[in-house]
């Protein structure tokens, strides 16, 4: 069975640095602002999807220049949920540097009765916004909290299930698996048949309105880091080289997809258990069945044009190619307890589900493009010092797993990328 070839859209790369550097726009606006429930004094959980909504536009009202709600199916015009239901996405980002940024998107579980993420997400940005613009304490370095929110378009859809949520039931008000109706070896079983939902339909349209390099959709009822294939490759195998672990439907980038999960599940924490080799890999290997249908594997790889050997799973004559699809998507479960207790989320100190939602996307969203941030001792951006004078240069590189090597390079022409006089040797 032949391989693909996907488009990579994070790289192992040179990084060169420039001496002439603009100076980063970080917004320097303060904000009197505390939490819904005053500074993350607990993670609570919303009685309904239209309170969740509600709390997102009160973090818009907040911080009108880094939050917009969106309501999603109407910018489309794919209709209403059945049951009367809107569809609102959330975008996070600096928007007086525009919108021309790596985009990432997070879903809200299409199981509408697996609340984790979904209420998890709103918390990460409740957190991520109080952090970055008020004078709370942070683990993380505030400066690098607004440098994502200036360098990245972070999108999160409210729910993917808002009826199921507000039921705490599986599947919408159609009794379809929201999760089965993608167009990769789909549809799945029961559905209404490929994007029969308008919850589908405004996905596909933002997905292939957009560039999203990086992407999720949560799960409960399990303790897992999954990652495509789902139903398709079963005869293509490999073994983890961190590992040993022999998957089976294994994607052209599993080396990254392990290597990075397995990193990935370190980082999140172990409120929910411990997330290792047994319990990160592909679909079927590790959740034990096939999936066909799942957005994973779409937003993966659906892009035929791209990737001509995943022709034979995707409809595209039908509903057309996705050339938003190349994502590298990563499916958390993250609670074995689908719908776990308020007990459970924490606050911005105490362990549990929001603070692991928390880790993972800082980890996702940071991987959306590699990057250079100096390190402190470093001379200041548009700064001016004498000739002669010996400067020091400490910086790190993000974004990234692998870096083959960095160096400096500067002259005296304003153009130093075309037209550099000097160059380090490579660290």
């Amino acid at each position: 069975m032949g391989r693909t070839y996907l488009p990579k859209r994070i790289f192992c790369l040179l990084i060169i640095i420039l001496l002439t550097l603009p100076a980063l726009s970080t917004s320097t606006a303060k904000f009197s602002f505390k939490s819904l429930f005053g500074k993350g004094n607990w993670y609570y959980k919303p009685k309904s999807y239209s309170e969740l909504v509600r709390w997102y536009k009160e973090l818009e009202e907040r911080f009108p220049n880094y939050v917009e709600v969106i309501k999603a199916n109407e910018l489309y015009g794919t209709g209403k949920v059945k049951g009367g239901y809107d569809l609102y996405y959330v975008r996070i980002t600096n928007e007086s540097l525009g919108l021309h940024k790596p985009e990432v998107l997070f879903l809200g579980s299409p199981h509408g009765d697996e609340t984790a993420g979904t209420i998890g997400l709103y918390w990460f940005a409740d957190w991520l916004l109080r952090k970055a613009f008020t004078d709370e304490k942070c683990e993380y370095e505030k400066d690098w909290l607004k440098w994502l929110i200036d360098h990245r378009e972070i999108y999160i859809e409210v729910s993917h299930n808002p009826w199921g949520f507000d039921h705490c039931t599986r599947y919408d008000k159609n009794g379809w698996d929201l999760n089965r109706e993608a167009d990769y070896d789909g549809p799945g079983r029961p559905t209404g048949g490929i994007w029969g939902s308008v919850n589908g339909k405004t996905l596909r349209a933002f997905i292939d309105s957009h560039a999203i390099r990086v992407g999720c959709d949560f799960h409960g009822g399990a303790r897992m880091l999954l990652y495509p294939w789902s139903s398709t490759h079963d005869s293509v195998s490999a073994s983890s080289p961190l590992t040993g672990k022999f998957y089976t439907h294994v994607p052209p980038d599993f080396h990254y997809f392990d290597a990075v999960s397995l990193r990935l599940g370190d980082f999140m924490g172990d409120f929910g258990g411990d997330l290792n080799y047994t319990n990160i890999g592909t679909i079927p290997d590790t959740v034990g069945y096939e999936a066909p249908g799942c957005i994973a594997c779409w937003a993966y790889g659906a892009n035929v044009k791209e990737n001509p050997a995943e022709d034979r799973y995707v409809h595209d004559e039908e509903f057309g190619n996705y050339p938003g699809c190349g994502v590298l998507w990563i499916s958390p479960e993250l609670s074995r307890v689908k719908n776990p207790p308020e007990k459970d989320f924490g606050n911005d100190t105490i362990d549990g589900y929001g603070k692991e939602v928390q880790r993972f996307l800082l980890h996702q969203i940071d991987l959306a493009q590699p990057y250079i941030m100096w390190v402190d001792g470093t001379p200041k951006n548009n700064s001016h010092y004498p000739v002669g004078t010996v400067l020091k240069f400490r910086w790190k590189v993000n974004g990234c797993m692998v870096v083959d090597h960095t160096n400096i390079q500067w002259g005296t022409d304003p153009d130093p990328i075309r037209k550099p006089k000097y160059f380090t040797m490579d660290h």
